[in-house]
């Protein structure tokens, strides 16, 4: 067992040494880091950079300023939170003086759910465990004491199965425990949910499952069950997207299959002097496919009419062409909100529009990157103490994306510090 042990923490010493090599930062992105976690009010992780930083370069006059603005922002964060959060800790101690364990735990961990980080929440939830192991080790083995403080802890541990069992029997000694009978529901309700929980794993597995044989359709099926079940459920929206769109490729790529067959077999019977079976076979290729360069100028050479520039023809509005075109300029010029609403206007016409679908991930995904690259260097230029520079580029980044809201909460501080 010493062996095993020994093999194991040193797995893990590697495993670690691996994890720190790969994610080492520089002393920018650590300076980055430190700042956007201040901007967005995490003062802890900000503090917890700035620490770094100092502890590998300890004559850094803007880390060693920034860190002690973050410990300050901290203490007053906790302070505000220990102010709104003290009626709740009082209930919470309350409870645990009554003997109320399971109900101070709750009250506890909801105050800790609000604020993560509230030493006194933290502590309290600490002496509640404390108390009720202690209850446990007291309580003779069997006794109602004994079963009713295994409930708890098994409650604690999120072992409802357990906590159910073991208070179930406390109820054969005592049938008329009212808080007993309340926290047996509550229980049995998590328990619930936890199954729930469950069967909704082993459905988003069946559908992946799905999605790695190309059955797009039974992947939508089982996902749609998901979100009947968890209606708020991130990860079943993001399969369910990506399953609609390999739906949609796997339709596209069908689509191309048979326009091309049709477009050679037009081919050849122009060719061979059958121009009217020809134009039958590419009205069927346009049918599939409107925008097919081919098929529409053969059309126009068999019809007798001027084929048309096509890039004057992508320009015409109320076309995909237009629409796809129209969205390349804007992006050109890096609009984005812009670029994405005509691209979204596109799909609520046509979902399985596979172009539109890969212009918009482009627009989104580059939306992303450019406006997070200009937080970024609105955070070094703020680093440096060029505020102005820092203001244009917060700026710069929510023109590229409105909705950027750290841009927002970052500008705001900037913004305040020079008022102040």
């Amino acid at each position: 067992m010493k062996v095993l042990n020994r093999l194991r923490f040193f797995s893990m010493a590697v495993l670690t040494l691996v994890v720190v090599t790969v994610r080492a930062e520089t002393p920018v992105e650590m300076l980055q880091s430190a700042l956007d976690a201040y901007f967005s009010g995490r003062y802890d992780e900000s503090v917890h950079y700035f620490e770094r930083i100092v502890a590998v370069d300890p004559k850094n006059a803007r880390a060693r300023s920034g860190l002690k603005n973050a410990q300050r922002k901290r203490d007053e964060q906790i302070r505000r939170d220990r102010d709104q959060e003290r009626k709740s800790l009082h209930a919470a101690q309350a409870y645990l003086a009554q003997g109320k364990r399971v109900e101070a735990f709750d009250r506890t961990r909801d105050i800790l759910t609000r604020t993560p980080n509230l030493p006194d929440g933290l502590h309290l939830l600490k002496k509640i465990r404390l108390k009720t192991e202690k209850s446990l080790q007291k309580s003779k083995p069997g006794s109602s004491a004994f079963h009713e403080a295994a409930g708890d802890l098994a409650y604690m541990d999120g072992d409802w199965f357990k906590a159910v069992d073991s208070w179930e029997k406390v109820l054969v000694f005592n049938k008329d425990r009212a808080d007993l009978l309340q926290r047996l529901a509550m229980a049995k309700r998590k328990m619930a949910d936890q199954q729930k929980a469950e069967r909704v794993q082993v459905l988003m597995g069946l559908a992946q499952a799905h999605m790695d044989q190309g059955l797009y359709s039974d992947a939508l099926k089982v996902l749609g069950d998901v979100l009947q079940a968890d209606p708020t459920n991130a990860d079943a929206r993001i399969l369910l997207n990506d399953a609609r769109r390999a739906g949609a490729q796997a339709h596209q790529a069908e689509l191309d299959g048979q326009a091309q067959d049709l477009n050679q077999k037009a081919v050849d019977a122009y060719t061979s002097g059958r121009p009217k079976a020809a134009l039958v076979l590419f009205d069927k290729v346009l049918a599939l496919d409107p925008e097919n360069r081919l098929a529409n100028d053969y059309r126009n050479r068999i019809l007798g009419l001027e084929t048309l520039a096509f890039d004057d023809r992508s320009m015409a509005r109320n076309t995909p062409a237009g629409d796809y075109a129209r969205a390349k300029k804007l992006l050109e010029e890096k609009k984005f909100v812009e670029a994405i609403e005509v691209l979204e206007r596109r799909l609520d016409k046509n979902a399985n529009d596979l172009k539109a679908q890969q212009l918009l991930d482009e627009a989104r995904q580059n939306q992303r990157d450019l406006s997070e690259s200009a937080y970024r260097e609105a955070l070094t230029a703020y680093s440096r103490g060029d505020r102005t520079e820092s203001i244009r580029l917060m700026q710069e980044a929510r023109r590229l994306d409105p909705n950027f809201a750290r841009a927002k909460m970052a500008l705001l501080k900037i913004m305040q510090e020079g008022n102040e």
